[in-house]
């Protein structure tokens, strides 16, 4: 019975390690241009008049037409499906944006994304290492 809980101790560790470790995406609170989002070439979030959110890889101008390109199974291209124009390189695909239905466009925050996606798990592993202490020993920082 101690085996299968060691076994069970060590998946749930797996497990929450993995779900710790992935990465979040943090969009800029001010809105961007439609030209800055463009040449930026950054994750974007569009909102539109209804304040639906969508989120796209990048923006590209073609033709004097705005498209947002995204995964083709993607859920803004499933929700989209009218909007869709064409295949864009293998995975990808570009959805047609009117520029009077967008909102406001917000880029992503690089620096902070990626300093909260290390942070968060390394800050989590820290206090349970804390709290956890040696089990063998009473040295853990509650101890008296």
């Amino acid at each position: 019975m101690k085996v299968i809980g060691m076994h069970i101790k060590s998946f749930c560790l797996v497990i929450s390690s993995i779900m710790l470790l992935q990465s979040c995406s943090i969009y800029r609170s001010q809105s961007s241009s439609i030209d800055e989002a463009v040449t930026s070439g950054d994750k974007v979030l569009v909102l539109n008049d209804n304040l639906e959110r969508f989120r796209f890889k990048r923006l590209v101008i073609e033709k004097d037409s705005l498209f947002g390109i995204t995964k083709k199974n993607s859920r803004e291209a499933k929700r989209l499906s009218q909007l869709v124009n064409t295949p864009y390189y293998d995975h990808f695909i570009k959805i047609h944006l009117p520029e009077k239905d967008i909102y406001e466009i917000r880029r992503k925050n690089k620096s902070l994304s990626t300093v909260l996606t290390i942070a968060i798990p390394v800050s989590a592993f820290a206090l349970a290492i804390i709290l956890a202490g040696d089990p063998f020993e009473d040295t853990s920082i509650w101890s008296d």
